[in-house]
């Protein structure tokens, strides 16, 4: 879907990390991975335009190296199972997407802007430092803005409405970004 020029839309996105302590760490560690991509594209009122969500392949080898807080959030999530004593991912019926296609398909979907979007989320920042390592095509597709939604629920948890914690899935925190930028915003307008 095609975005009016007048306000470039904004890409919101949530990536879920098999290894997070890790990347947290300063630790680029070629097991490194990512279990699944969201995407969300809104307008400048915060309309949902298009949703995306991605699977991308993950090694047998990068999943062997988990950390296990990691591990046992994903097995509860759906995204992993535990098999032969081993960690498997779930293949999904449409299948998983080779990580090469999951960022041919995000630039794809980034080429359709009029002009670069901020990258918005919970803890977007996590996002933008994992794409520019892995992905530094995609660095100039997107603004230098960050927009994050875990700082609004953080310091004003009253303009947001409560969530009930369900499974980690990229989609559904992407979702939960979006309500919590649409929620914000309408209060702080009606506060005007």
């Amino acid at each position: 879907m095609r975005a009016s020029t007048k306000a470039p839309p904004s890409l919101s996105t949530r990536l879920l990390p098999a290894q997070g302590s890790q990347f947290e760490s300063r630790s680029w560690r070629p097991t490194f991975t990512i279990l699944e991509l969201g995407a969300i594209v809104v307008d400048k009122d915060i309309n949902t335009l298009s949703q995306h969500n991605w699977l991308p392949q993950v090694s047998a080898r990068a999943l062997r190296h988990a950390v296990p807080k990691a591990f046992e959030m994903h097995l509860k999530s759906g995204l992993l199972e535990r098999r032969d004593g081993r960690l498997h991912q779930i293949v999904p019926p449409q299948g998983l997407t080779p990580w090469h296609s999951v960022v041919d398909q995000l630039d794809e979907l980034l080429q359709t802007f009029p002009a670069p979007p901020p990258l918005m989320g919970h803890s977007v920042h996590f996002e933008r430092q994992w794409l520019m390592h892995v992905a530094p095509e995609l660095k100039t597709r997107f603004l230098y803005q960050n927009m994050d939604a875990r700082g609004i629920e953080s310091i004003a948890p009253t303009l947001v409405p409560p969530w009930d914690k369900k499974p980690h899935r990229a989609l559904l925190r992407v979702q939960r970004s979006v309500q919590v930028f649409r929620a914000a915003k309408e209060k702080l307008a009606s506060k005007v």
